[in-house]
């Protein structure tokens, strides 16, 4: 009896195991992450962080993932802002990735109706002086497609002093 249990255990541990691989090489291989602090060129006290994950699903422009954005006060800590948007759609390619989605949460807006683009490129590490976060706020899903088509390219300037942005594809 101990050894049915035995060969029983065994054959159960391959088979999670397996699926466990299956499970991992099924992933989402095309993403982009990272966590960024910086400021516009122009405006170098109006501080900005921004958290993200975007993973492509593979079907056209589906995507999965979220912005966390928080506008921070002179002194790059406090903030005085706060959006987070879920992403719909992502495209990755070499080091590059587009990802947009509506803001479903903005502490300035009890009702916002925008929506978040953003094009990232991984120049390295560290991030600072060698990667690049682009991002704008657009009236609605339409528009925000027009910037992952590259039909409109009128991004805010951002200038990364601190954090890494990664972009792996296949």
């Amino acid at each position: 009896m101990k050894f049915i249990v035995l060969v029983l255990a065994l054959l159960l541990t391959g088979q999670i195991a397996g699926h466990i691989g299956d499970a991992q090489a099924k992933g989402p291989a095309d993403k982009a992450t990272g966590y960024v602090l910086g400021a516009p060129a122009e405006h170098p006290l109006w501080w900005h962080s921004f958290n993200f994950t975007a993973h492509e699903m593979g079907d056209a422009l589906a995507g999965k993932g979220f912005v966390r954005h928080f506008r921070l006060d002179v002194d790059g800590v406090t903030p005085i802002r706060e959006e987070f948007c879920p992403i719909i759609y992502v495209v990755a390619f070499e080091n590059e990735a587009w990802f947009s989605g509506p803001i479903i949460y903005d502490s300035a807006h009890s009702d916002p109706t925008r929506w978040m683009v953003f094009h990232v490129l991984d120049g390295g590490q560290p991030g600072r002086g060698n990667d690049l976060l682009q991002w704008q706020r657009v009236a609605d899903e339409s528009a925000a497609l027009d910037y992952l088509d590259g039909l409109e390219a009128d991004y805010k300037d951002y200038v990364i002093v601190e954090g890494n942005i990664q972009v792996h594809t296949k």
